[in-house]
């Protein structure tokens, strides 16, 4: 009975509080991903519920574990991000539901040093990202998958393109810091009528 109690105790001190309705209750996804190569992520929703064929801003975080400087690969117009880092939904039998992202846009940008931040050690980088719903959406529960995405070492600049040439950054030399890997996280959404 002792340990029972106990159990409850440390319950009530975290501060988990089920007599607010769950739209009143502040909607975070506590579960990092697990740390890929010093970096781990995690997706917040602004709340717990949304409609089908809405544009719902996404909060990504991205902490870097490690006990150096690292830099991901983060463009900053989002019409750019495919393959980097994307947004999909599956529905509750765990199969992907409509595009959630625009479709990708291969021309119209130059990536420059500002779009691969700087993550100092054991901080956390903050971005958000649209997700946008499929009209379609039957109501019910939903899993909203963020996968973030680098393979880029270097870009040492004179590739012709659509948009000109490219420059070299960070010197034309391997980009100091930057993590290369792939990681994946979710939180969850129900879809209202």
């Amino acid at each position: 009975m002792a340990a029972i109690l106990a159990v409850l105790a440390v319950l009530a001190a975290c501060g988990h509080d089920d007599a607010k309705p769950a739209k009143d209750r502040p909607v975070t996804n506590l579960e990092w991903s697990l740390p890929v190569n010093g970096i781990r992520i995690r997706l917040a929703a602004p709340g717990p519920t949304a409609r089908a064929g809405d544009a719902i801003v996404m909060a990504l975080q991205v902490e870097n574990t490690s006990d150096e400087p690292r830099r991901i690969y983060m463009l900053g117009p989002e019409a750019f991000r495919a393959t980097l880092s994307d947004l999909n939904v599956e529905g509750s039998d765990g199969r992907p539901v409509g595009m959630s992202q625009p479709a990708p846009r291969p021309h119209g940008y130059l990536a420059t040093e500002a779009d691969f931040p700087q993550i100092a050690p054991h901080a956390i980088a903050s971005f958000s990202q649209t997700l946008r719903l499929d009209p379609a959406l039957p109501p019910g529960p939903i899993k909203v998958w963020w996968r973030l995405s680098n393979h880029v070492v270097k870009v040492p600049g004179g590739i012709q393109t659509l948009d000109g040439p490219t420059t070299p950054l960070f010197g034309g030399a391997d980009i100091p810091g930057i993590w290369i890997g792939d990681i994946a996280t979710f939180t969850q959404l129900a879809i209202v009528k």
